[in-house]
């Protein structure tokens, strides 16, 4: 497995705010992107969903 370091509060408060950005500045263009596939797109929650979402 690979090496983890310790997160601290700041560098969690970081990604976070990396997190809200990014999703304020691309989520909006990758919905209109895809789009024209809505009716393909599924959503899960965790593995499992995604698993039983294939093999249905």
């Amino acid at each position: 497995m690979g090496e983890f370091r310790k997160e601290t509060l700041s560098s969690f408060v970081e990604l976070w705010q990396w997190n809200k950005k990014f999703d304020r500045d691309n989520m909006v263009r990758i919905a209109d992107f895809t789009s024209k596939y809505k009716d393909k797109i599924i959503y899960c929650k965790n593995h499992n969903e995604l698993v039983c979402a294939i093999n249905a």
